[in-house]
């Protein structure tokens, strides 16, 4: 497990005379840290074509990160992606630990933190910033919120469970097809009801932290760029919405949260004797009535949150097609899209290039596996 960050450490100057040090971006030490932050997305089906996935380094780039940070340059840029690192490898506390560090080096050595402004242009600072709040929706959403002894599923999982059973409901004759290499309502649950109220709590109060931590540093980079930086408002509601499916998962299971900031209203108790549901079921659809303020929604916003989501509507479009217009070629297309989005680059090419020269020559230019052994 890593240990937490040494934010005095980080945050004292590198030296008197020059707080911030040198700008590093063409030193060896950078080029090191992005070489070991590559990674493949290890949500991609490859199909019958199998090549090993490349992961990141995170402990490299943490301890990178930490001892340039500390003993030679203060950097936006090494502290967005040392953040990164932490929440892949700590999630929502290694988050907000790197939304405090944020946080202090905009706070102490704005004037001087790396990169430097050219002509009072402060665009790659909020460069790095926009790309950091948009990759934190995704780390957010991957952060686990329920965890057995083996297995911890996040906030995506849930919703991507969520849509495959809404998509089930629908088309039940697909179902094998849909939900082949998913994971369902009915596995999260087990590992749901196989999590330990200790952990629920600490994961509540870990995704609190890391909401007030996120809105202090959006307070201090928005008086620091005067307002015209990014807007965090999408890491703010993917924090918010998976807080309330906590608290939400926690009732569930009776599970008292600790006191801190306002959780969602409790729930009605329930008769004696009555046991705690066994399964969260999904609503979809729900009525509001008008007289009546909304309830915060208790799951990420609507839209497509993942690959496998993504996919699954596909099939839907196709299986629709094929029942209402037959004739129509949207079915065939839709079906061909899925298919596709299932498969590696090398793998698809093989399928839409017949000529075996052509094929080879672009093999060779894009470096790609030349035959299925050697992409398993």
């Amino acid at each position: 497990m890593t240990t937490r960050l040494d934010l005095p450490a980080l945050l004292a100057p590198i030296s008197e005379a020059s707080p911030c040090g040198e700008d590093m971006l063409f030193s060896r030490q950078f080029d090191a840290i992005q070489e070991a932050r590559k990674h493949d997305d290890p949500s991609l089906e490859q199909g019958e074509w199998v090549i090993e996935l490349k992961e990141a380094n995170w402990p490299f780039v943490i301890s990178e990160c930490e001892k340039l940070l500390r003993d030679s340059t203060k950097d936006l840029r090494l502290a967005v992606w040392l953040t990164d690192a932490l929440a892949s490898q700590r999630g929502f506390e290694g988050l907000a630990d790197g939304y405090r560090l944020l946080t202090g080096l905009c706070q102490q050595y704005w004037d001087q933190l790396h990169p430097l402004p050219e002509g009072g242009d402060i665009e790659m600072r909020v460069g790095n910033v926009t790309w950091l709040i948009g990759r934190s929706v995704e780390l957010l959403q991957r952060a686990p919120i329920v965890s057995d002894a083996h297995t911890g599923y996040g906030a995506l999982v849930w919703e991507t469970a969520l849509a495959l059973d809404q998509s089930i409901r629908r088309t039940p004759a697909q179902a094998d097809e849909l939900q082949r290499n998913k994971v369902t309502v009915e596995q999260f649950d087990r590992i749901r009801r196989a999590t330990p109220a200790k952990f629920l709590q600490k994961t509540h109060r870990d995704v609190q932290a890391c909401e007030q931590a996120l809105a202090e540093f959006e307070a201090v980079f928005d008086e620091r760029t005067a307002s015209n930086g990014p807007s965090f408002r999408a890491a703010k509601d993917a924090a918010a919405a998976i807080r309330q499916t906590v608290e939400r998962f926690a009732r569930e299971a009776g599970v008292p949260m600790d006191s801190g900031a306002p959780t969602a209203p409790a729930a009605a108790p329930a008769a004696a004797g009555t046991p705690a549901p066994s399964r969260i079921e999904p609503v979809f659809d729900a009525v509001v009535p008008h007289h009546a303020p909304a309830a915060a929604p208790a799951a990420l916003p609507p839209g497509i949150h993942s690959r496998a989501q993504a996919i699954a509507q596909l099939k839907e479009v196709a299986a629709y097609f094929e029942k209402t217009e037959p004739s129509s070629p949207a079915a065939y297309m839709a079906n061909k899209a899925a298919r596709w989005a299932d498969m590696p680059l090398h793998a698809w090419l093989r399928n839409v290039i017949k000529n075996e020269q052509e094929l080879a020559q672009l093999v060779d230019l894009l470096d790609l596996p030349k035959n299925d052994d050697e992409s398993r």
